[in-house]
């Protein structure tokens, strides 16, 4: 669907490892601007950004915006199923 792996937690995606190996976590309108002010960029159309080597490398630093992904996650709509409707 988009040329890669998704990382799930229960059923949400949090983010996506592409088939050049770069992680890419989720955004929202609430974590979109921080993502962007660490030249985090974005992947295509997706709201996901490139996690910069630097942050991999730290722990620490990589769960702080792993935070912010699942609540961006939990926040996002949930997909559409292709032939079913929501009620």
């Amino acid at each position: 669907m988009f040329g890669g792996h998704g990382l799930f937690l229960d059923d949400l995606m949090l983010a996506l490892i592409t088939r050049a190996e770069v992680l890419h976590l989720k955004a929202d309108d609430e974590n979109h601007a921080a993502f962007e002010a660490v030249e985090m960029k974005p992947h295509g159309k997706r709201p996901c950004h490139q996690v910069r080597s630097a942050v991999m490398e730290e722990a620490g630093a990589l769960l702080e915006w792993a935070e912010g992904t699942v609540t961006a996650a939990r926040g996002a709509k949930p997909a559409r199923v292709k032939g079913k409707s929501r009620r």
